[in-house]
C-alpha cells in the first residue's frame, strides 16, 4: 500500500514539474511558428519582385518571431537546419540577390511548418508541402531552370497522392477537383516553359486545401 502511495505522489509531481512543452503539445503549436511561417511567406512574395524596402521590413516580423521560438524536443537537425536558412536568408537579402532571397524564406516558412509537426496539428505537414513547391516551382521559373521545375512537379504529384485521399475523406470533393485542376494547368505550363503564372493559381487554391483541414475531420 505504502509503496503504491509513493508512486502516485511521483506521478502527480512529473505531472507538475513536465515543462510547458508537453501541454502545448497536447494543444497546439506555439504562436511564434504560425507568426515565422507567415512572416517568411511575405518575405517571399516581396522578395520574389525585388521589392527591398517592403522585404527589409518583413524580415524585422521574421525576426521578432524568430527570437521567441522554442525548440521542440527532438528537433534539434530542424532548428539548426532552420537558423543556416534564416542567415542565408539575411545575406541575399543584403545583397539583394532576389531568386535566393525568394528560396530561402520559402524553406523558412516549410522548416516552421516542419518544426510545428512536433505538436498536435490539425493540418499534416503535407497538406502545407503543397505551397512549398508551388512557391519553389515560380523560383525556377524565375531562375529559368526548367530541369529542376520537372524535378519541384514530380515531387508535388506525390505529395498530393498522399493529401487528396484525405481530402476527400473530410467531404473535399470540390476542393480536390479543383486543386487537381490547377495540378494540371501547372503541369502543362512546365512542359511549354511558362510556369510561373500557373504555380501562383496553384499555391492560392493549396490555401483551400488548408482551409479544408482546419475546418473539418475526416467522414466517421
Amino acid at each position: 500500500m505504502k509503496s503504491a502511495v509513493i508512486r502516485y505522489v511521483i506521478a502527480i509531481a512529473t505531472v507538475i514539474s513536465a515543462p510547458a512543452f508537453a501541454l502545448q503539445t497536447a494543444d497546439r503549436p506555439p504562436a511564434a511558428l504560425s507568426q515565422m511561417r507567415d512572416a517568411a511567406i511575405a518575405v517571399y512574395d516581396s522578395a520574389r519582385v525585388s521589392d527591398w524596402p517592403a522585404t527589409s521590413e518583413r524580415l524585422h516580423t521574421l525576426d521578432a518571431a524568430a527570437a521567441t521560438l522554442p525548440s521542440p524536443p527532438g528537433k534539434a537537425d530542424l532548428t539548426q537546419q532552420l537558423r543556416g536558412r534564416m542567415q542565408a536568408l539575411k545575406d541575399a537579402i543584403r545583397d539583394q540577390q532576389s531568386a535566393d532571397a525568394a528560396t530561402n524564406a520559402n524553406w523558412v516558412a516549410r522548416l516552421a511548418d516542419e518544426l510545428s509537426d512536433a505538436y498536435e496539428i490539425r493540418v499534416p505537414i503535407d497538406v502545407r508541402l503543397l505551397a512549398f513547391y508551388g512557391r519553389a516551382i515560380q523560383i525556377d521559373a524565375i531562375r529559368q531552370r526548367p530541369q529542376q521545375e520537372k524535378v519541384d512537379m514530380a515531387d508535388l504529384r506525390t505529395v498530393w497522392s498522399r493529401v487528396e485521399p484525405m481530402v476527400l475523406q473530410r467531404n473535399g470533393v470540390d476542393v480536390a477537383r479543383r486543386f487537381t485542376d490547377r495540378l494540371a494547368q501547372l503541369d502543362g505550363a512546365v512542359q511549354k516553359g511558362d510556369a510561373a503564372n500557373a504555380a501562383a493559381l496553384l499555391v492560392a487554391s493549396s490555401d483551400d486545401v488548408i482551409a479544408l483541414f482546419a475546418s473539418r475531420r475526416p467522414a466517421a
